[in-house]
């Protein structure tokens, strides 16, 4: 912890003078404080009021000339327009906060700048995709008030089904399927919000794997048998 914030400082003092820094406009009475965003890593430069975040919220490039992440506090939740770039500068997501919750259109983007897709959301409520960098679909379900409810699919890189199952307020609940990249079964889980019985087969259709998951987890012994 101490080397992350001796880091952040050190990469504050050097952004000092840079446009970022004077893009930091902060409340009148607010701090501006530097640490870590757990999205993408890099020190990040954000406005506290009384110990709550308030205001300008910026992840600036390396070398302090671009702005990666770009959104706003309201009384500690994220409000209005958010914006997202890729380390080559290219836009990679536009969107909108309201009362901390994704709400409106957001738009995807891939690193040569084509557009993946969009989807709308109410209050961070309505069905929603996403993308790898190919354009082929990674996941797409529901959210309801931020967080993911029933049915769900993801895909791998190369477009084939990975799993699919259903989310009770943000936890895995009732059966899960697993597949291999031929398509066929891998795997299956029964999950009580978070938690159940998962058992995985190898290819050939042998049992590979038994045992327990709490919270999306591994949990307790497991047992594994060769292919």
């Amino acid at each position: 912890m101490h080397r992350v914030l001796a880091n952040c400082v050190a990469v504050a003092i050097a952004l000092a003078g840079s446009p970022v820094a004077a893009a930091i406009v902060c409340p009148e009475g607010a701090e501006t404080r530097t640490e870590r965003d757990p999205e993408l890593g890099l020190p990040a430069w954000s406005c506290f009021v009384h110990g709550v975040r308030n205001g300008r919220y910026l992840v600036p490039s390396s070398d302090g000339n671009s702005v990666l992440l770009s959104v706003s506090y309201a009384n500690g939740l994220r409000s209005g327009t958010y914006t997202l770039r890729h380390r080559n500068g290219r836009l990679a997501v536009t969107g909108r906060y309201a009362y901390g919750m994704r709400d409106g259109l957001w738009t995807f983007s891939n690193q040569a700048g084509k557009e993946l897709g969009s989807f709308t959301l109410s209050l961070g409520s309505g069905d929603m995709t996403d993308w790898w960098d190919d354009g082929r679909k990674k996941a797409k379900g529901r959210l309801e008030a931020g967080v993911r409810q029933g049915p769900w699919l993801f895909w791998r890189d190369d477009g084939t089904l990975r799993e699919e199952g259903s989310y009770r307020k943000g936890q895995r609940h009732n059966l899960w399927r697993f597949y291999n990249r031929k398509g066929e079964p891998s795997g299956t889980a029964v999950f009580d919000h978070g938690s159940g019985l998962m058992i995985v087969w190898h290819d050939n259709g042998h049992r590979a794997a038994y045992g327990q998951m709490q919270a999306g987890h591994k949990s307790g012994l497991w047992t594994y048998w060769h292919d």
